[in-house]
Order: C-alpha cells, then sequence, then structure tokens
C-alpha cells in the first residue's frame, strides 16, 4: 500500500469530518436562532384586537390635520399627513419590573419602499421609547433615541410583517417574521407603557392585529 496516499486519504476524511461537524454547528445555531420565537411561555393576555369593528377602546380614529386613522375590513389604517413621521400609541397596564410581549401585523403603502414603518413602545415621559421599524426595501432599524442596530431581511412587500417585541428576564428581543433579528439586556423602566404602530411621513400603514401579552416566569 502507498503510504503517501494512506495519508491523502486520511486528510480527505478528516476534512470531510469537519465539514460535516461545522455544518451541524451552524443547522443547531439556526435552529437556535428560528426556535428561539417559538419557547413555550406563560402569557396572560393584556390586550388583543383584530379590528373587526369600526369603533375601537384603545386606538384612535380620526383626522386632525396631522394625522389620519380608519378602520375598514378588519384592519387598522393609519397615515402621518404631516412632514414628520406619526405615531399611535395608546398606554396599557404594564408594571416596571414585569415581562411582556407586543406583537403586531403591518403592511405598508407601495408609494415610497424606502419610507419605514413599525411598532413602537415605551413611556415617553423618561424617553425610554424604541421604535423597530423596516421598510419595503428590505431594510431593518432598531431605534432608541438614536439608532443602534440596522440590518436587512428578505421582503415579499404584498405580504403583512409580523413584528414581535419580547422582554424576559432582563432582555428584550425583536423579531421579525417569527425570526430572533436581535437583542439585548435591558434596563430601562416601564410604567404605564404605550405601544403601537409608527408611520413614516405620507405612508400609510395598515394593522391586522395587535397583541399585547404580560409573561409570567414565577
Amino acid at each position: 500500500m502507498n503510504h503517501n496516499n494512506s495519508i491523502s486519504n486520511n486528510i480527505s476524511k478528516i476534512q470531510a469530518y469537519l465539514f460535516l461537524f461545522l455544518i451541524n454547528i451552524t443547522t443547531i445555531s439556526c435552529d437556535q436562532k428560528n426556535n428561539e420565537y417559538f419557547l413555550d411561555l406563560n402569557r396572560q393576555k393584556i390586550y388583543h384586537t383584530h379590528f373587526l369593528t369600526e369603533r375601537n377602546d384603545k386606538f384612535w380614529t380620526g383626522d386632525d390635520g396631522l394625522q389620519r386613522a380608519k378602520i375598514l375590513n378588519g384592519e387598522y389604517h393609519f397615515k402621518s399627513s404631516d412632514t414628520i413621521p406619526r405615531f399611535n400609541a395608546p398606554f396599557f397596564i404594564i408594571k416596571e419590573n414585569e415581562n411582556f410581549e407586543i406583537e403586531t401585523s403591518l403592511i405598508a403603502s407601495k408609494n415610497d419602499p424606502l419610507k419605514f414603518y413599525g411598532l413602537l413602545m415605551g413611556t415617553f415621559n423618561d424617553g425610554s421609547v424604541i421604535a423597530f421599524q423596516i421598510n419595503d426595501t428590505g431594510n431593518i432599524r432598531i431605534d432608541h433615541n438614536k439608532t443602534f442596530y440596522e440590518g436587512n431581511f428578505n421582503n415579499n412587500v404584498a405580504a403583512f410583517k409580523k413584528l414581535t417585541i419580547r422582554k424576559v428576564s432582563g432582555r428584550i428581543k425583536f423579531f421579525l417574521n417569527e425570526d430572533l433579528i436581535y437583542s439585548y439586556h435591558f434596563t430601562h423602566k416601564l410604567n404605564n407603557l404605550r405601544a403601537g404602530p409608527i408611520t413614516d411621513v405620507d405612508l400609510e400603514t395598515s394593522m391586522d392585529y395587535i397583541t399585547i401579552d404580560k409573561i409570567i416566569t414565577d
């Protein structure tokens, strides 16, 4: 038997094993990232609506010259009529140290794919406001006083996008279409939480539903 051929065969086998090992690690990592959304959590419903009636107990409708909102065909349509982005974020009772999840499903009008829209949450009185936004070019932006995360996603312009913000055990996590996008250690105090859609200048955003849950960890 040729000694050099034996060494070559062994090296090829080692390389093959390493390749399979790396693929396995990558697969596990991707699975963990994707499965993060589906954790079995003990949820207590705080608020949920599918906008099945023309009036809503939380979300404003009307036209004040700066913004306009209406409920039509089971969707909440919200547009900035001003020269700045606008939001509609009513109050929800969340205590300072409680865990929670906010989720909504949004789609934007097709007049400008570069304009951002998304989910806003915070307390506003102390500047603790977080905006989780996307656009139809496929860009992601997360802001808290300034932009601290930017990324991309494969966008289907014709489909609603599911945006989820989850705070559990001192970390806040951002999911887009059930995929974990970003997470970080969360130190802000959130009494009298406000949450709702935010939309860019002259952009109409439609919201299919919004759900706010308390997450019980004890």
